[in-house]
C-alpha cells in the first residue's frame, strides 16, 4: 500500500455515505481494507467518491495477465494531465479554443487483484488536487456524473412520438426531477444519447416496413414470393422477394440483371440485387 495522502475537507459539500459512512469520514484504514470482487465496483466506488468530493474522474491505466484477466486498473482526475502546447499556441485559428481543462492534478486511484483474497485491493489513493473541488451544486454538471438513464430515455422516445420536442422533452424531466442539478444529465447529453440510438431505431423501422409492404403486394400478385432471415440481435439479416414479372425475366434471360454498386456505403452494409 502507498500514497495513501490525507483526505480533503470540501465544506460546501453534503457528502453521500458508504455502508453507512459518509465518504469525508472514511479512515486510512477503511480504505485499505476495502476489497471489490470485480473492477466495475471499484469504478462505482470512486465515482461516489470523487462526487463526494467534488470532481471527476476519468479511466487511466489497465494491465492484464497472459490469460487476458485484468490485473490492475487505475483512474485519475479529470484534470490529470496538460493540454498539449501545439493546441494552446495554434496559429490561423478559425474558431476560439477550447478552455483549458488539465492541470496536471495528481489525484489517482488505482486497485489491483489479490490472489490470496481473490478481489481487486486498493494499491494507491491520492486525493491532492492542483485545482479548487466544485461545490454541491456545480457537481451535477461534471461530465464523469453525467447520465442518460433507460428510464428517462424512454419517456423522451415516447414524447418524440408524439411529435414533443426535444427541448420540451427535456424540460420535462427537469421540471420532474426537482431542477437541473437533480435530473443527473444536461440537454447536450440527450441530443448526444438520442443520436446514438437513432440509427437502430431507423433500420428497425425500415426492416418493418419492408416486411409490411411485400405482405400487401402479395394480396394483389399472385406469383409474389418472399423470405426474410433475423441475425443472433432478432434483426432483419437478409431479405429476398421475387414478382410475377421477375419470374418471367428469368426464365426468359436466366440470370442476374442488376446489382447496386453503392451497397458498401449505405448504413446497412448489405447487397443489394434483382
Amino acid at each position: 500500500m502507498q500514497e495513501i495522502n490525507p483526505l480533503p475537507k470540501n465544506d460546501g459539500f453534503t457528502s453521500s455515505h458508504h455502508n453507512g459512512i459518509s465518504y469525508r469520514n472514511l479512515s486510512m484504514e477503511d480504505l485499505t481494507k476495502k476489497e471489490f470482487k470485480i473492477v466495475d465496483e471499484a469504478k462505482i466506488f470512486y465515482n461516489e467518491y470523487s462526487a463526494a468530493y467534488g470532481f471527476g474522474t476519468r479511466r487511466h491505466g489497465l494491465h492484464r495477465d497472459r490469460k487476458d484477466n485484468i490485473t490492475s486498473r487505475s483512474w485519475v482526475c479529470l484534470k490529470q494531465g496538460t493540454q498539449a502546447a501545439k493546441w494552446l499556441n495554434k496559429e490561423n485559428r478559425k474558431r476560439l479554443p477550447k478552455k483549458v481543462t488539465r492541470q496536471n492534478c495528481p489525484a489517482t486511484f488505482v486497485v489491483r487483484f489479490c490472489k490470496e483474497k481473490g478481489a481487486f485491493v486498493v494499491r494507491r489513493l491520492n486525493n491532492n488536487h492542483s485545482h479548487i473541488l466544485a461545490t454541491q451544486d456545480e457537481v451535477p454538471f461534471i461530465r464523469s456524473h453525467r447520465h442518460v438513464s433507460d428510464a428517462d430515455m424512454a419517456v423522451v422516445i415516447s414524447m418524440r412520438k408524439v411529435a414533443v420536442k426535444i427541448s420540451r422533452a427535456y424540460d420535462y424531466l427537469v421540471d420532474k426531477a426537482g431542477g437541473h442539478k437533480h435530473v443527473g444529465f444536461t440537454i447536450k447529453d440527450l441530443y448526444n444519447k438520442l443520436d446514438a440510438v437513432r440509427p437502430m431505431e431507423i433500420c428497425d423501422g425500415d426492416a418493418q416496413s419492408a416486411i409490411s409492404y411485400l405482405a400487401k403486394w402479395a394480396l394483389t400478385d399472385e406469383g409474389l414470393f418472399s423470405r426474410y432471415s433475423l441475425d443472433e440481435d432478432g434483426r432483419l439479416a437478409n431479405l429476398f422477394w421475387r414478382d410475377s414479372e421477375s419470374l418471367k425475366d428469368y426464365e426468359w434471360f436466366g440470370d442476374v440483371l442488376n446489382f447496386d454498386s453503392t451497397y458498401k456505403t449505405n448504413i446497412y452494409g448489405k447487397l443489394m440485387w434483382t
